[in-house]
Order: structure tokens, then C-alpha cells, then sequence
């Protein structure tokens, strides 16, 4: 997890953990450089897209453990995805945008239709699943292996 600076209504800065919890997301500021910010992104898009990976640390094959659950929490949490397509300092082009927002939207849909807890045998071989591994697959070649902004 990275440090987050707070900027309170004053315009003083507060440091994590004691005032960041009552602030609104759009309240808080990432206190790392957008080109980590941007690495991290590429990482667990990467994780989502890879079924090896995924095999392996989610069913306890592989040095680090995950799980489905833990590599959405990721993109949507601790690396405020949504934050990052939005971000004019990202600066993604219209077509990344874009793309990036379709790949969120179909992940947001797969989790409303599935249980809050995802067992990682049914979600590996999940049709919508496999769909969002591709997807994650397409987006990091949009985002990061393009002459675009992001890359």
C-alpha cells in the first residue's frame, strides 16, 4: 500500500493513517508518482490477464498467494482504477479512455452478478471471467504497449 496524503478544506496537508478515513476519494491525493501509479496499473492488469498466474497463486502453487477477489480489490482500491482512466496527469488518449472504461465497466458486471466472495475454482473457468482475462490482456496493449500518453 502506498502513502496517501489528505488536503483538508484549510488547505493543510494531513498524513495517512489518522485523517484519510474521513475524507471523500476525491479528497485524498496519491503521494507517488503517476509513472508508479501507471506501473502498478500495468502489474495487476497483467495478474488479471494471466491464467497461469492465476492457477498458481490462487491455489497455492506459486510464492506469492491471491485470490479473485484480491486482484479486484486491488485495481478498484488500493490503485483507484477508476481514478486512473479519469486523471488528466494519466493523460490517456480518447481511445485509451475509452477502452479503459469498457474494460471496467464489463468487470463492474461481472462482480454485481457474482457472490461478494468469488471461489477461485468457479471464477477460473467462468465464461465472463475468461472474457475479462482477454480483455485485461487487450487493455494493457492499449494503455501501455501503444505510442500512447500512458505508456
Amino acid at each position: 500500500m502506498f502513502p496517501f496524503l489528505g488536503v483538508c478544506s484549510m488547505g493543510e496537508l494531513r498524513v495517512w493513517p489518522r485523517y484519510v478515513d474521513s475524507l471523500q476519494k476525491s479528497e485524498v491525493k496519491m503521494a507517488f508518482p503517476i509513472d508508479q501509479w501507471k506501473s502498478q496499473i500495468r502489474e495487476v492488469l497483467s495478474r488479471i490477464s494471466d491464467e497461469t498466474y492465476q492457477k498458481e497463486a490462487w491455489f497455492n502453487c506459486h510464492h506469492e498467494v491471491s485470490s479473485p477477489d484480491e486482484l479486484i480489490c486491488q485495481l478498484y482500491d488500493d490503485f483507484l482504477f477508476e481514478e486512473f482512466i479519469s486523471s488528466n496527469l494519466v493523460n490517456l488518449s480518447h481511445n485509451q479512455r475509452s477502452a479503459a472504461r469498457s474494460f471496467l465497466n464489463h468487470l463492474t458486471e461481472f462482480c454485481d452478478k457474482t457472490p461478494s466472495s468469488l471461489d477461485p475454482y468457479a471464477t477460473i473457468r467462468d465464461p465472463r471471467w475468461i472474457r475479462i482475462r482477454r480483455e485485461a490482456h487487450e487493455l494493457i496493449k492499449e494503455l501501455f504497449l501503444e505510442s500512447g500518453s500512458a505508456a
